[in-house]
């Protein structure tokens, strides 16, 4: 099994709003410390899951091949990584957005949806500590 998190990359329009609030310097030392700070809670997920939901059985978080990240479209990025390793089945989570933010950006997991025929079990993930994007910077 393979953990893959994309992290959304930040838009062109939201660099240029930072850009005329910030130095370039200050944006990339800001995003470069957004990244590490990303990173480490990535790493650190998969650890903190197996102690609280596999007391029983922390021997299956083993199961975990790999742990990647990248950024750039997560959809785009999903389909690419599932078709790469020929997944049978991708798992992925949801963040449930309120009406209007799906309304006006969809959802990654419905886009996905409709760009693959492989089974796909779409989880509901809880809010706050698991939305991590470099758009927060």
């Amino acid at each position: 099994m393979d953990h893959l998190q994309v992290i959304e990359s930040v838009t062109p329009a939201m660099a240029g709003l930072l850009l005329s609030r910030l130095t370039e310097e200050e944006l990339a030392k800001l995003k470069k410390e957004k990244e590490e700070t990303l990173l480490r809670r990535i790493h650190e997920r998969p650890q903190e899951f197996a102690q609280r939901e596999l007391k029983d059985d922390p021997e299956i978080l083993r199961l975990v091949a790999s742990i990647t990240v990248i950024s750039g479209d997560p959809a785009n990025e999903i389909l690419k990584k599932l078709h790469a390793l020929n997944g049978d089945i991708l798992i992925i989570g949801t963040h449930g957005k309120g009406f209007v933010e799906h309304t006006f950006l969809g959802s990654v997991a419905e886009k996905i949806l409709h760009r693959t025929r492989k089974p796909i079990v779409v989880i509901p993930l809880p809010k706050g500590e698991t939305d991590m994007t470099l758009g927060e910077v």
